[in-house]
């Protein structure tokens, strides 16, 4: 996987590693093929990432019990 990438600049290149490591819950090794997938661009990774953990939030909130809508509803009616 890391060979199939051309590098020029090592260091850079560890460097963009652990940035994206840090600013998800990346394996270095998953780093690494996101970064390849997006020719070494970390802004390209860290908001794919963010993208994708949106809309596992978007999926969350959805399922909610009988209750929970219940009350929602409540409190929009009252607010009105």
């Amino acid at each position: 996987m890391y060979m199939d990438i051309k590098v020029i600049d090592e260091k850079k290149f560890n460097e963009s590693v652990e940035i994206v490591c840090r600013q998800t819950d990346y394996s270095k090794e998953k780093a690494i093929d996101k970064l390849g997938n997006n020719n070494l661009d970390v802004v390209k990774v860290i908001k794919e990432y963010l993208s994708n953990k949106e809309e596992i939030k978007e999926e969350i909130k959805e399922e909610r019990s009988l209750n929970e809508m219940i009350h929602q509803e409540i409190r929009t009616f009252m607010k009105q």
